[in-house]
């Protein structure tokens, strides 16, 4: 709703933040938001953050009960450790207690038919957290989904907190509730079967309209497949948080880590942008769905939070302007840091330049981010309500975008730093969640996109696992201080006491572990490292592929996501070909790596086929494996170390072009990333956990030249290249 605002509000010079303001091209201008590195330290030599006021919420109906299976060690099963979806988000709330410090406060909420006031805001002293770890430990599945009723208690008791300081009449306790930060965390596993008469969102807005002076942010959790994410995603966005999707069990640690840490590492709270403009001139809708205000005097722009050492930075546009004549633009952040008593106000004038200027590469960037924020959000509105063609018709508009936003990255900003990873998000698991045919949308796209679309829109990192959120954070040092700590809790704390019965399948878990699952005998745990699982990556096995932090696995462990080390440093795997064999194969062993004859290999300062540095062995086996890396522009990016060893990999870009016809990495098919993604599309596995099954290669009638993969199902005896040109006979 657009509300005439007829003055901007009063100036007061804001200390210990800056504002960064350049003209791209005409009238288009890039604002940075800078606050301050760090914060002050303690005597003790601690970073200072504010206290904190945590509220949360939690889904305790029925299917919270269900099986928690963890990742088993070599990656590739699920094993039942016994721990219920519930369990699971007990220990992730133990991990909360025990970050806390003396001065932080929390109360839980549980809701199934209705809300239950678990216990009220205590103070996180010893002992109160040992209260407080016994308040979680009663919690139990229950029956219905009333999620509305759970928020509104939660929000309740937050406003009722914030303002017993004014009743009681204190001024010094009142100033000191107004140095506090308030936070609302609510998880659910499902859709709500109890509404409210007029819906969640318009009950939400009618509820901090009219409470305009209670200040907290609203950070939604969704676990599973079967969620509303829309809903979850909209209720974050009023409320001025974060959603942090949790594909499955695996993924529960890391999302809450980097929810604490964020939380931890916050400067300011309620920010806006006023931008005054000159009469007859209009700001337009701001790129990325920022809330967005117009006014007589120009436009306010609700950017949320502020964290410590991360810039947030926006693009504004405007129409109407005098041309060429100068005009003069003000902005303004208004902000609330957690050491100010008031709102304080930091201004900045910039005059247009007549003639367009040139456009920076930040610049460049940021349209990317905030444009991927915008298709994102887009069709996680639209695709709700599509079905059928209409559905895969608005995939295949987004998968185009998708593909030349990608494809302009990687030409013009290969080299930025920031830009380089979000093109790997776009290029890789971007392109993956809308492939036209729907399945990957409607598993799992539709519940992840919400959720990276809001930390690129609020550039916070919230998880270990997507490359392009790596880059927010990165230069905080309380950011980075506060998640390796909660990382450190969540897996030192003692594991919960098992709570389920044996369960027969957990089909119903994938994605963010690894594909669907059998059943597998119960195993106890020592720790709760495996519901913490970071970027995905594999355990164990005696085939060497190594890791990015150093260890190595079996290459048959690796799956989709996996994070290992390339020539270029970490690397994302985006897909595992595995080719299958029947009867024998010529391989050469060098060292504890078994690779085919015409696989290229670094070996002795150059790339060479391993058959010219010794003599194939004739060997029987039942696979053979190949690795697709995410996009990058960089050819040694697509490669990783086998037994000390670099490989190449698939799709590195060398394609039988003159510079490198002497490269024996050189292949028309194999080098060309499009043709082998494309080709990996169609086959068993990758769209679950990206092992993708193949018979071999499909090659050209007439040139005999390679055009793709073959599928498992097809039948053939044929002469094939396996994986990057060993000749074997294939039966099936």
């Amino acid at each position: 709703m657009k509300v005439e605002v007829e003055d901007p509000p009063p100036y007061e010079e804001a200390a210990g933040i800056k504002l960064d303001i350049s003209e791209h091209g005409s009238n288009n201008f890039l604002v940075s938001v800078i606050p301050p590195h760090q914060p002050e330290k303690t005597d003790k030599g601690d970073f200072k953050r504010a206290p904190l006021d945590l509220c949360c919420v939690i889904d305790v109906s029925g299917s919270m009960e269900e099986s928690a299976p963890a990742q088993s060690e070599d990656g590739k099963t699920k094993e039942d450790t016994g721990l219920t979806i519930l369990d699971v988000v007990k220990h992730a709330m133990k991990t909360i207690i025990a970050t806390l410090n003396d001065d932080d406060r929390l109360a839980i909420v549980a809701f199934d038919t209705r809300a239950e006031l678990i216990t009220d805001f205590q103070y996180s002293t010893a002992s109160g957290k040992s209260s407080l770890n016994g308040s979680v430990d009663r919690l139990e599945p229950k029956a219905s989904t009333n999620l509305w009723d759970g928020l509104k208690m939660g929000m309740n008791l937050l406003h009722d907190l914030q303002h017993k300081s004014e009743a009681s009449g204190s001024s010094t306790t009142a100033k000191k509730a107004n140095n506090r930060l308030a936070s609302l965390f609510i998880l659910t596993d499902g859709q709500p079967n109890v509404n409210p008469p007029r819906g969640h969102i318009p009950m939400l807005q009618q509820w901090l309209e009219s409470h305009p002076d209670t200040r907290f942010a609203i950070n939604g959790f969704g676990f599973g497949y079967d969620l509303d994410s829309s809903l979850m995603s909209d209720i974050a966005r009023t409320g001025g948080g974060h959603y942090g999707f949790i594909a499955d069990a695996g993924m529960v640690g890391t999302v809450f880590v980097h929810a604490l840490a964020n939380l931890f590492s916050t400067y300011a709270t309620t920010c806006h942008l006023n931008v005054e403009v000159p009469d007859g001139a209009k700001v337009k809708k701001p790129r990325g769905e920022f809330p967005f205000t117009e006014s007589s005097w120009g436009a306010k722009i609700d950017i949320g939070d502020i964290q410590y050492g991360q810039s947030r930075d926006f693009i504004i546009e405007i129409d109407g302007l005098s041309e060429p004549k100068p005009e003069d633009i003000i902005v303004t952040l208004v902000a609330k840091p957690w050491e100010s008593e008031d709102v304080v106000n930091h201004a900045v004038t910039i005059t247009t330049s007549p003639e367009p200027t040139d456009t920076s590469r930040d610049y460049e960037y940021h349209l990317h981010r905030l444009n991927f924020v915008t298709t994102v959000y887009a069709l996680a509105k639209d695709a709700y309500k599509k079905v059928g063609q209409d559905l895969t018709d608005a995939l295949k508009e987004v998968q185009a975008t998708f593909e030349e936003q990608s494809k302009t990255i990687k030409e013009n900003l290969g080299d930025h730093p920031a830009a380089e990873p979000l093109g790997t998000d776009i290029g890789g698991e971007g392109l993956l969640a809308v492939a036209s045919d729907g399945t990957a949308w409607k598993k799992w796209g539709r519940h992840y996109f919400p959720s990276l679309a809001r930390a690129h829109q609020m550039q916070r990192c919230n998880n270990f696992k997507d490359p392009g959120l790596q880059v927010y954070g990165k230069d905080s040092p309380l950011f980075i201080k506060s998640r390796d700590f909660a990382d450190a809790e969540f897996d030192k704390l003692p594991p919960p006491t098992p709570s389920s019965t044996p369960m027969p399948d957990f089909s119903n878990f994938g994605r963010g572990g690894g594909g669907a699952f059998a059943s597998a005998p119960r195993v106890a745990l020592s720790s709760m490292s495996r519901y913490n699982v970071r970027g995905g990556v594999c355990f164990t096995g005696d085939s060497p592929v190594t890791l990015v932090d150093g260890t190595k696995v079996r290459i048959d462990t690796l799956r989709r996501g996996s994070i290992i080390m390339t020539g270029r440093g970490a690397g994302e795997v985006s897909a595992i070909v595995k080719t299958r064999i029947s009867g024998t194969t010529d391989i050469c062993t060098i060292g504890d790596m078994k690779v085919t004859p015409w696989h290229p290999i670094h070996y002795d300062g150059a790339w060479r086929f391993p058959s010219d540095i010794l003599q194939p062995e004739e060997v029987e086996c039942e696979a053979v494996y190949s690795v697709l890396m995410m996009p990058s522009p960089y050819v040694e990016d697509h490669s990783m170390y086998v037994d000390a060893i670099r490989v190449a990999t698939l799709g590195h870009g060398l394609v039988n072009t003159e510079n490198v016809e002497n490269d024996v990495r050189n292949h028309e098919f194999f080098g060309n990333y499009s043709a082998v993604f494309d080709g990996l599309r169609e086959l068993k596995g990758f769209y679950e956990d990206g092992v993708c099954e193949c018979e071999g290669v499909l090659r050209d009638a007439e040139t005999e030249l390679i055009k793709g993969f073959a599928k498992s199902a097809e039948k053939r005896e044929t002469l094939v290249d396996m994986v990057l040109g060993q000749p074997v006979r294939v039966h099936s």
